[in-house]
């Protein structure tokens, strides 16, 4: 059966939510293998992030910001670089997860989706082509690469804000007749914060949201 490597960022903002997402993981999904990237952390997050997981490798990113706005830009649109990267080292599929998710079930089958597709995201609004980026599954076929290095070109040449969201939407829209792609149930991508949720992702102000802070204390 072929892998799945979880790749997901975070800087000293979001350590303690990608710790949790990464506590919850081993708990729910512990065969899954983790790359997380650390921007501009410390020794101690390291060896504290190291230590949740068994199979995580951990690279540090140590890089001078001009502004909170460049470094929000350079950590939103990292996902692109890291696809291309992983892929030319790993085989089997890659998954981004955004740091401030959190996983609340056993993730069986979420693991057989993501194995049984070349593409999986949730839609917005399928018609559209518009798709949610917080968690994106891809294979390691011909097309995935194809997939994976058109991305990545795409959003190295905008750089700005929205530009993973955008141009992720537009490599979709050119591959969506070679690609096999299918749709990521709301459950493995839950910005609701539902009961039903495998996979809270919580977005902008949600991640105030008792319901979601009360999830995440559990992994402290």
């Amino acid at each position: 059966m072929s892998s799945i490597t979880i790749i997901t960022l975070a800087d000293g903002e979001y350590f303690k939510l990608m710790l949790g997402m990464i506590r919850s993981l081993r708990v729910h999904w512990s065969q899954a293998s983790v790359y997380a990237v650390l921007v501009n952390s410390t020794d101690r997050q390291e060896r504290v992030l190291r230590a949740a997981h068994d199979r995580i490798t951990i690279i540090r990113d140590n890089l001078s910001f001009s502004s909170n706005n460049e470094k929000r830009c350079y950590c939103t649109n990292r996902r692109g670089y890291l696809f291309k990267k992983l892929r030319q080292k790993l085989s089997g599929h890659l998954l981004w997860i955004d740091a401030d998710a959190i996983f609340r079930k056993k993730c069986d089958s979420f693991m057989s989706h993501v194995l049984g597709c070349e593409l999986t995201m949730r839609p917005k609004d399928l018609k559209r082509g518009t798709f949610a980026a917080g968690v994106i599954g891809i294979g390691d076929s011909v097309v995935c690469n194809e997939f994976i290095e058109d991305y990545y070109s795409e959003v190295n040449r905008d750089g700005d804000w929205m530009s993973n969201q955008r141009n992720l939407n537009k490599t979709y829209w050119k591959y969506k007749e070679k690609i096999d792609y299918k749709v990521l149930d709301k459950k493995y991508c839950d910005v609701w914060l539902s009961d039903e949720g495998v996979l809270w992702c919580a977005k902008s102000q949600r991640k105030n949201k008792k319901r979601y802070r009360k999830e995440v204390d559990k992994y402290k």
